[in-house]
């Protein structure tokens, strides 16, 4: 079988899904040229969202959310029960076979939740110990669900959720399991879409290539933050997991997936 693409959507760029959309047009063209596809997708934006309307203001803290009982609750109902069916439903009615599902269908990621842990403000300096709440880290990635779909003609949707060895959901980061994934998948790419160009310099200029240690001193020097450094982070393991390519690149613009003629697939490739 051909090495399949990952493909990783941030919650900004699934804002606009639905019939019709330009994003899953450009999934249908990656499909119909022959890639063997498998998509993990976030929502924070979607999250952030429902939260609010809901009653609980969100809390990010060093580009992770804070998940409380209310935050879990919107996470589900925003990111399994909304986008991901959103999705498959505008992806199916351009001809490509996809099939929702989260990190917990089949066991697919078993994750712990994460204990408290010292997070430093890089604006500030200061440290504190933060609560994380249900959020979780991955102990094993069984491919074979994603693996026997893709196999069959089908694409996965993953949405951001997985479960502990008891059952308890847990919020577990998109560009962390995709990273992931794609390691047990041997995928052959991992695209990182998110709604900036790629990694940027302190002037707002894009970087079209960086490696490890050029990633490290960007992060230890406040360059790369947040999720971007989230994303940085993910793409340089799954390159450590035999991933052969990774690119974060915009989303938003129409070709930068790479799967449409002439399409011009810009942003920031990293090196291991």
């Amino acid at each position: 079988m051909t090495r399949p693409i990952l493909l990783k959507l941030g919650g900004r760029v699934l804002e606009e899904i639905g019939p019709g959309c330009a994003l899953a047009g450009e999934i249908a063209a990656l499909a119909s040229g022959g890639a063997a596809l498998c998509i993990v997708h976030g929502g924070g934006s979607q999250v952030s969202s429902l939260g609010r309307r809901l009653g609980a203001e969100p809390v990010i803290v060093g580009g992770r959310r804070v998940t409380d009982e209310p935050a879990l609750q919107a996470l589900i109902m925003a990111v399994a029960g909304g986008i991901n069916t959103r999705l498959v439903a505008s992806l199916c009615a351009m001809g490509v076979r996809a099939v929702g599902l989260t990190g917990a269908d089949a066991s697919m990621i078993t994750a712990v939740r994460r204990p408290p842990r010292k997070v430093t403000d890089p604006v500030t300096g200061k440290s504190s110990m933060v609560d994380f709440g249900h959020v979780g880290d991955i102990v094993a990635v069984d491919p074979l669900p994603a693996r026997a779909l893709v196999a069959a003609g089908m694409v996965p949707v993953v949405a951001c959720l997985a479960a502990d060895a008891q059952g308890q959901l847990l919020n577990v980061n998109a560009d962390t399991i995709a990273a992931a994934l794609a390691g047990a998948l041997e995928a052959g790419t991992l695209i990182l879409a998110s709604d900036v160009e790629g990694i940027m310099t302190a002037q707002g200029e894009r970087i079209p290539a960086a490696d490890a240690r050029e990633v490290g001193e960007m992060i230890g020097a406040g360059v790369i933050s947040g999720g971007m450094a989230l994303k940085a982070e993910a793409g340089l393991a799954a390159l450590r997991q035999g991933v052969c390519r990774v690119m974060i690149v915009d989303g938003r613009r129409r070709g930068s997936l790479g799967g449409s003629p002439g399409s011009t697939q810009q942003g920031t490739e990293l090196r291991g």
